[in-house]
């Protein structure tokens, strides 16, 4: 995931969404995952626990837009919604 992220050009829209992450061990053991994350604008927490969901709409680039957005859902709370206006 790291290097995917990475990789992407700059000025790019970026979806990412978790439902029932079952081993939040796995993405944690990535080196540099929460700098990458975070390059696209998620703050903490940045890695779903067993059962949560986890949703967010963040930008590659220089600069971090208002409209970005992240949500969290607790353990077995069922899937997490939100909405953003992007202004492009």
């Amino acid at each position: 995931m790291k290097a995917f992220i990475e990789s992407l050009p700059d000025n790019l829209i970026v979806l990412i969404a978790v439902w029932d992450s079952s081993k939040p061990s796995t993405i944690q053991q990535i080196d540099g995952v929460d700098s990458a994350l975070s390059s696209l604008g998620a703050v903490a927490p940045l890695v779903p626990q067993v059962r949560e969901a986890w949703l967010l709409v963040g930008y590659k680039g220089p600069e971090k837009p208002a409209w970005i957005q992240q949500r969290h859902g607790a353990r077995n709370k069922g899937p997490v919604t939100l909405w953003t206006k992007l202004v492009l």
